[in-house]
Parts: structure tokens; sequence; C-alpha cells
């Protein structure tokens, strides 16, 4: 067989396409109400672990195991999602179990609904620089100051609860 030919099937297949298959491992942050101080029920607070992508493989016909390893490429990223009402300000920080401040960095973004109307509620988002495994046994103090100064408090104590290994395969094709 000849170069052009050879090229010309290598090309074919990255045209039609090639099959895929991972392995994503998930894992999850439970929390546990400890103090609570005028915590409204109009707050809503999720936690978020983004999965962790553990292997992937590439294959011009059919799905194979994933076998390279690609788990340097996970987020060390997890998220609060904290749902107010209009005219309050959230602010939230991570405690050790002797209520001091954990040294790690807290992004925050607030959304107020997009161009075509105004959401009922703000979602906050804290994103959190540290994974998920490494939040677990310290307490996520969230506080709330609505516009009469009034202060909401609520601590939580968080428990990492390890998921279980998925695998998946599909097809991309151009």
């Amino acid at each position: 067989m000849n170069i052009k030919r050879l090229c010309s099937v290598i090309f074919l297949f990255l045209l039609c396409g090639c099959a895929f298959s991972g392995a994503v491992k998930s894992h999850y942050l439970l929390h546990e109400t400890i103090v609570e101080e005028n915590w409204s029920s109009d707050y809503e607070v999720y936690l978020n672990c983004p999965d962790e992508l553990k292997s992937i493989s590439f294959s011009p016909l059919v799905p194979l195991p994933p076998i390279i390893p690609v788990g340097f490429m996970s987020e060390e990223r997890s998220l609060v999602i904290v749902h107010t009402p209009h005219s309050v300000y959230a602010t939230a920080k991570i405690l050790d179990k002797n209520n001091k401040e954990v040294d790690i960095s807290i992004d925050i973004e607030k959304w107020t609904g997009s161009k075509y109307g105004k959401s009922d509620k703000i979602i906050w988002t804290f994103s959190v620089n540290s994974s998920c495994k490494d939040l677990g046994g310290n307490i996520l103090c969230l506080e709330v100051v609505d516009s009469t100064d009034e202060k909401s408090t609520v601590k939580y104590d968080l428990k990492y609860v390890p998921g279980a290994l998925s695998t998946g395969a599909g097809y991309i094709s151009a």
C-alpha cells in the first residue's frame, strides 16, 4: 500500500468519526446544620463537586476500555450555590473544627437574571479553590445580610462521601 492510499484511509477514518470511552469518579459533600441564627427558609443552599475524569480511550471503530490516565486534568474546585431573595448580600468562608478560618481562596459570582428578564432569586456561586475531598471534615459558614442590615448565619458540618467509578462510551463524528 502506498503512502497516499494510507493517508487517504486515515483521513477517511477521521472524517467519519471515532469511538471514545471514559471512566469518571463522582463524589459528594453532605452538609448537616450545626448552628442556625435567623436563617430564612427563603435561602436555599446546594453543594456541587465536579466529577473526576480518571481515564479515556479513543479508537477508529469500536469503543475500547479507557486505559489512558488523565486524572491530572480533574478540577480542584468545589461550588457552593446559594439562592436568596433580592436586596441581600451573601458571604461564605470555610472553618476548621475549632472555628478558625481556613486559608482557602473563594471566588464569588452573583447572578440576578438574563438580559431577557430578572430572576425571582439571586444566585450566589461561591467557587472554592479546594477539592470536595479536602473540604470534608471542615465547616461551611454562610452569612446573609439583608437591606435592613439584619444578619442571618448558618454553619454546616461537611462530610465527604466518595462515589463510584462509572464508565461510558460513545461516538464522535465530523
